[in-house]
């Protein structure tokens, strides 16, 4: 009889210590999603960062543009002006 319960408390022994195994596997597997998760947010907002720049940059460009043909304008409007 005093073997049983020998058996008995180390099985339980043996379920708590894979219960706990377990319960940690999978809070180290969360724990992986989550990192995942910020990497790729990280990225994402890199890549966001790296797509608004490049938009300032076009748009700038695109008013230099139009400065510079304003400036055109007006630099054909006096020649034809002081050719008449």
């Amino acid at each position: 009889m005093g073997k049983s319960n020998n058996s008995g408390s180390n099985f339980d022994t043996v379920q708590l210590a894979l219960l706990g195994a377990f319960i940690t596997l999978i809070g180290d597997f969360f724990a992986f999603l989550a990192a995942f998760a910020e990497t790729q947010s990280s990225n994402n907002g890199g890549c966001n960062q790296k797509q608004i720049q490049a938009n300032h940059k076009k748009k700038y460009a695109e008013n230099k543009i139009k400065e510079l043909e304003y400036e055109i304008y007006k630099l054909k409007k006096e020649l034809d002006s002081s050719i008449d």
